[in-house]
């Protein structure tokens, strides 16, 4: 069967809890947390720092052990199996991709465990290809890799800047929250695309 679609989903807080922003909003005064946000998880997310230097530099300024901060990360990791169930059904007549900002190791091995690599035609992570969503480069990146023109996809994505710069590159979007039924939204967006 010919797939003459692209779905593109994000992982932390489409997947996954954001277990970076949760960790530092915990951790942190909202000023520290935003200054680490803005500074350390760039640089991860870039592929500046590795996954280990970032967590090295978050147990200096946490105070603790890096060992304590891999383990609250890993605790932090909560999957959402009915996105991951509407996945799977997708992928069986759309193509799938996954385009995410975060260190590539953190990302592989959430999905490594999890058993989730199925889920996905193509895995894209900032931190691999360094380019950070909002970038448009990393959207059209992701529509080369599937020979797809914009209008032929739609970014899933829980953060609005990331929705905005697809919906101007001619993205079907969907805004991801905690009360988002993907399946109908994707009908939608399928309604008005291609008809």
């Amino acid at each position: 069967m010919k797939k003459d679609f692209l779905i593109v989903f994000d992982f932390f807080g489409v997947f996954s809890v954001d277990v970076a922003s949760l960790w530092v909003q915990k951790k942190f005064t909202p000023k520290v947390a935003m200054e680490i946000t803005n500074t350390l998880f760039v640089q991860g997310d870039s592929g500046e720092i590795a996954l280990d230097e970032l967590y090295i530099e978050l147990a200096k300024i946490a105070n603790i052990s890096l060992k304590q901060v891999k383990n609250e990360w890993d605790k932090l990791v909560q999957i959402d199996y009915n996105v991951i169930n509407t996945a799977r059904v997708l992928k069986k007549t759309y193509y799938t991709a996954l385009l995410t900002n975060a260190p590539s190791p953190l990302v592989r091995n959430i999905l490594t465990c999890n058993g989730l690599l199925s889920c996905f035609d193509e895995i894209i992570i900032s931190s691999e290809v360094k380019m950070i969503k909002p970038n448009p480069e990393i959207f059209k990146f992701v529509l080369e890799k599937f020979n797809k023109a914009a209008h032929q996809a739609v970014m899933i994505d829980d953060n609005i800047n990331n929705i905005n710069t697809a919906r101007k590159l001619g993205f079907s979007t969907i805004h991801f929250t905690s009360n988002t039924d993907l399946e109908k939204e994707i009908r939608n967006c399928r309604k008005i695309t291609c008809n």
